[in-house]
This record gives C-alpha cells, structure tokens and sequence, in this order.
C-alpha cells in the first residue's frame, strides 16, 4: 500500500477458501499507524458498518458469480479520518489450485466523487422527467375515465361526490408532477422573461412540502401586487429549492417550521422582490457562516456540498443580493433580493372566482355531425378521449401514431373540422405532423395536447401552426370549450 499525498493505492492477493489476503507494500500500513492486514475480516471491520454491506456484496459476486465487479465503500483510518475507497477486483482460476481473486483498491479524490454523483442525479433527472411524463398520462387518463363515468351513471350523489374527490386527488398529484416537470424544462431558456415569483412558489408548494419531513410544516406569507422580475424559470427553481433542501438539512435534529415570504423591498433606491427561506434549525456557527456558499462546503456533511454555491451562482445570474442571518440553536435565514421590473404581476385567480363546472353533453350543440382527427399513443387516454369524443356525437378518425394519422388526413383532409394531436408521438414526430397538418388549404384548426409544460411560449407550439395548446392531463369541459371555440357556429 502506497500513499502520496493523501492518496492509498495498492493492489492484493485474496484466498477466498481462507479468506487469507497479501497487499503490496505491507510496509505502508505502519507508516499509516495500522496494524498489518491479513484476513477480510480485519479488513472488513475497518470499514464504516454502514458499508460494510456493500464490501459483502462486491465479494460475493466476484467469488460466487466468477465475474469482475467494483465497490466503493468509506474505510476509517486510526487517526479518525475516513477516506473513500474505490474497489475492483475479478476471480483468476490457477491450474491445480483453488482460484484467487485479484484486485485493487485506490483512494478516490472526494471532489471527483461529488462530481460523480452530481452525474449521477442529471441521469436520474433525465430519466425522472420521462417517467413523469407518462405518469402525467396515465393520471390523465384515469381522470378522463372517471369523469365520464360521473355522467353517464345514474345519478347516485355519494357515488358521484366520491369519484369527484377521486379526481380532487389526481388533480393534486397532476400538480406535483407538474412542478417537477418544470424543473427538468425550464433549462436551456435564451434569455430572461418577466416572471410572478408569486405564482412560482405557490406551484412549488407541494413540492416543497415532499421535500422537508411531514414533522417540518411549510408557510407561505406572500405580499399582493408584487411587481415581476426578469430571470430564467429555472434560476428561480434552483435558488428557492436549494434553500429549503438546506433548510430541511438544519432541521434534521431541531426545528419544525419552514417559512417562505415574499415581499417588496428597496436597498439603496433600487427596487427588489425580497425571497426570505427561513428555518428554526440547528443554526450556523459564526465560524462557518464566511465559508456556507464555497463549492464542496458542507456544514453538515450532506450533500454534494454545492447547494448554496449554486444559489449565490444564479443569485449572482440575476443580478440580485444574498444575506444570511442565523443564530446558533435558533435557525437561519436567507434573504435573497432580486431586482424588480416596472410591470406588476397578474393578480392569481383564487378557487372562489373560478368555480367548477358542471359536465354535460349539452355543452355540445351542433347542427351537424363534426369529424375530429385523433392522435394519442398512450392506449389509456385514447381510450378514454375517443369514447368521450364519440359519446358527445363527434365522427372519430383515431390514430395512435404519426404515420397512421398522417394516411388518414390524406384520406379524409376534406372531411375533417378539427385536429387534436399529441405532440410526442412515434412513427413521425409530432412537429413534422403539426407541419403537415398545417399547410393544409383548409385552414383545419389543430389543438396540441402533451403532458410536458403549458407553457406556450417556451415550447413554440403556436409558432408552429398549432392553434391552440392543451396541456395534459385536462379535464373534459377544457376540451368542450376548446371545440366550442374552433366549431361554434
């Protein structure tokens, strides 16, 4: 065993019979202030117990399964320091002898591990974004199903009032999802857009809320008419839930209570919105406090430790201010003002101006039979739409990918009063569909549906032929309203 600058690199010999191992360069244990290490057991209990799980797997696949495998486990030396090691080893068969394993074992540089795993997340984000788009499908189908359930059932009020509340929850769940959609998309934005902070942190709300314990309650104290700021989506996201993920951290042992306020401030005749996380945590030693926003820091030792960098980063991005006031034992507080532009935000709609509508297929009163070209790939919703579609008297051309709906409007081009398409389909892509679609000389009104973000202006829909743009999953009287719009007479 070697090790050059507080590195340990060395390889080794292990009799898996005996569980007797050799490492090159016994010399170096001493030199380390350890005892020399014969055996997997005295190795295995230098490794922190909660990975030792990890080095009894490793072995078994490389002894049991005969093939090469890698662990990486936290080893403690003597001195209380724990290091992390990286592990690879493989079964070596010797002729007229027991095989052995033969193997290395070097220590991994703690930033690259952190990098590591920062890769690691943005693969997960990836696929995490796929998979949340198809739960948005299947929860939008589910909802579909029940609200034509609602109407074509006799009428039974605790029947009714039950699958009702059913849609309440998917509508909720819809909404987590949503927030975590935006996560992934709002990367990659060009430039700065007007932005109601208001509206931002109240659809994180939920989300906010999965990520602290169900011990921590989240409040909200948000001001009216508040004036929007020019930043990226994604910039805001990234500060607001990298300080409550830190401010969950502190909680961990003391504290119950995360508070989110927004308010409009000046700081030397400039004009901010002020975004204050605020947390009755463990609180921030004195010390630590000139150190909290350099990459790899971590106070507690969780985390990549890149969190609040990446806040002072996109703090930076927006051209804001970031404070931080905190008590020892009496939590934390960061305040983060972000430059205010002249126009005021859209006062939010409450639930009480909005009321629900009542379904019904009266809602669709025309004087002829309407033909509707459908495009969805997920079996659910397009099950349920064209049975909604069909009940409510349309004539259905259903398709359930590209090329299909593409050979059905060369068919019927001049029978069709109305197209509605997903966007992400197989067979031929939804834009080049949409294109298609909307060179034709009719002038066919196209309704685009997908389950990724309701945001217009960042997908370009419109731009590109759509006339109207639904975002999934909806409920029946929005796509009621929409045909009414396009086929009113």
């Amino acid at each position: 065993m070697r090790q050059h600058e507080q590195r340990i690199e060395f390889s080794y010999i292990l009799a898996p019979a005996s569980g007797e191992i050799s490492f090159s360069h016994p010399e170096s244990f001493g030199q380390l202030g350890m005892d020399l290490v014969c055996s997997t057991d005295q190795w295995r209990a230098m490794i922190l117990e909660s990975d030792r799980y990890k080095y009894d797997d490793y072995l078994k696949s490389v002894v049991n399964e005969e093939k090469s495998a890698s662990v990486k486990y936290r080893l403690k030396l003597p001195c209380g320091k724990s290091v992390l090691l990286v592990e690879k080893g493989a079964l070596v068969a010797q002729p007229g002898r027991w095989p052995v394993v033969s193997g290395s074992i070097s220590q991994m540089d703690m930033k690259q591990a952190q990098m590591e795993h920062i890769e690691h997340l943005s693969l997960m984000g990836y696929l995490s974004a796929g998979l949340i788009h198809d739960f948005k499908n299947l929860i939008g189908g589910v909802q579909n199903i029940i609200e034509w359930c609602i109407v074509e059932s006799s009428p039974q009020p605790e029947v009714s009032g039950a699958l009702g509340k059913t849609i309440d929850y998917l509508e909720q769940a819809n909404s987590l999802m949503g927030a975590l959609l935006k996560l992934n998309e709002s990367h990659g934005e060009e430039s700065p857009v007007d932005l109601c902070l208001a509206g931002m942190v109240r659809d994180c709300e939920m989300l906010i809320s999965h990520i602290c314990s169900a011990a921590i309650k989240v409040e909200l104290d948000i001001e009216e008419k508040l004036s929007t700021v020019k930043a990226q989506p994604n910039d805001i996201h990234e500060i607001l839930l990298n300080l409550c993920v830190n401010a969950r951290n502190a909680m961990s042992k003391q504290g119950d209570c995360l508070k989110i306020k927004l308010s409009s401030c000046k700081k030397k005749n400039k004009k901010y919105v002020c975004l204050s996380v605020k947390d009755n945590g463990c609180g921030i030693e004195k010390a630590s406090l000139a150190k909290i926003f350099d990459a790899y820091y971590s106070s507690t030792g969780k985390g990549t430790g890149l969190g609040l960098w990446m806040v002072q980063k996109k703090v930076n991005e927006v051209e804001g201010l970031i404070e931080v006031k905190s008590e020892l034992g009496q939590g934390t507080e960061f305040i983060v003002y972000i430059p205010a532009s002249k126009k005021m935000a859209a006062a939010l709609p409450s639930a009480a101006e909005a009321p629900e509508k009542k379904i019904s297929k009266e809602q669709i009163t025309f004087e002829e039979v309407k033909t509707i070209l459908f495009i969805e790939d997920e079996p659910l919703i397009h099950n349920s739409i064209s049975m909604w579609l069909k009940s409510l008297g349309f004539n259905v051309l259903a398709a359930e990918d590209g090329l299909k709906a593409y050979e059905l409007f060369c068919q019927h081009e001049n029978e069709i009063d109305l197209i509605l398409q997903d966007y992400i389909l197989p067979g031929m892509k939804g834009e080049e569909l949409l294109s298609h679609f909307s060179a034709s000389a009719r002038d066919i009104p196209i309704v685009v549906m997908s389950a990724f973000s309701g945001d217009v202006n960042n997908s370009g829909i419109l731009e590109k032929g759509a006339s109207a743009y639904l975002p999934k999953p909806f409920k029946i009287n929005q796509l009621i309203e929409l045909i009414n719009q396009f086929l009113g007479e």
